[in-house]
């Protein structure tokens, strides 16, 4: 049975969703049809794989027959891959992945985290999932604030998986020039690198509701799980309303981007360390 010859590990909010949708326009790349299996995270009805205050757990796929039923299609494709960003926060999931496919190739792209925190929050708010106040909702012990405490998460991976293995980016590099990103990520997964993906095609675009009730009455009817069994021609005019419920994205108050990198300051010199990356831009 086919499983992944790489996987996208994180972090959350850091274009994992266009890096998945790039690799998946390469023809000699298949991707798992499910963006986040998050199979590896998975440890049973009392899953603690989030941190922080996240209640929303999601896992789609339970078993080792159900993950391997994902790949079950590929054919002639040279790589294999799958992207679920939970799996950088799981404590978990590293040594599944490692038990499972001890091969496999890593992929970590990381964000200045305060801005990370700032953008997860406010896709939670267009989501219909977060109704707080930016000050009650990035707090210390917040999910959107703990992801960003990168060090720690980092280093599992590269105590498991050969250096080799392991392909650690930037988020300014990947918005900053994508053509050449890719062509780093295309190389890793050892792919054809001169293949161009549709750049211009944005993924996942951060903003801001414009009417909560309409944002929190499409969460629950994505939470019904509705969206399994409806007709694609009802599911574009879901995203057509999403689309037109989503205004500007608001500024990140200049306070509270300066108290978070205030607090992420210990663990960002550490990654610089770890990595061998200038980071002193985030601070």
């Amino acid at each position: 049975m086919n499983l992944p010859d790489f996987i996208i590990v994180g972090v959350a909010k850091a274009g994992t969703t266009a890096l998945y949708e790039y690799l998946n326009e390469h023809p000699e790349v298949y991707m798992s049809p499910i963006k986040e299996t998050n199979y590896f995270a998975f440890e049973g009805d009392h899953t603690k794989t989030f941190l922080g205050d996240t209640p929303n757990l999601n896992f789609p796929v339970r078993s080792i027959s159900e993950y391997q039923d994902l790949f079950r299609k590929a054919e002639n494709e040279v790589a294999i891959g799958e992207a679920s960003p939970i799996y950088f926060e799981s404590k978990i999931a590293a040594y599944n992945i490692k038990n499972t496919i001890p091969n496999v190739k890593i992929i970590i792209i990381i964000r200045n985290p305060a801005e990370r925190a700032y953008s997860d929050y406010m896709m939670a708010l267009k989501d219909g999932i977060e109704r707080r106040n930016i000050k009650d909702a990035l707090t210390i012990g917040s999910h959107y604030v703990q992801v960003g405490f990168y060090f720690e998460k980092i280093k599992r991976y590269i105590d498991l998986f050969k250096k080799d293995n392991i392909l650690i980016g930037l988020y300014d590099d990947f918005k900053n020039d994508g053509r050449i990103f890719m062509k780093k990520i295309y190389q890793f997964v050892g792919v054809e690198s001169s293949f161009i993906p549709r750049l211009s095609v944005q993924h996942n675009v951060g903003g801001y509701p414009k009417s909560f009730l309409l944002s929190t009455i499409l969460h629950l009817i994505r939470r019904q799980s509705i969206v399994d069994v409806a007709p694609d021609k009802l599911l574009n005019i879901g995203r057509k309303i999403k689309r037109f419920n989503t205004g500007k994205m608001r500024e990140f108050p200049p306070e509270i981007r300066f108290s978070l990198n205030k607090l992420y300051k210990k663990d960002v010199l550490k990654v610089q360390n770890l990595i061998g990356h200038d980071l002193k831009a985030w601070l």
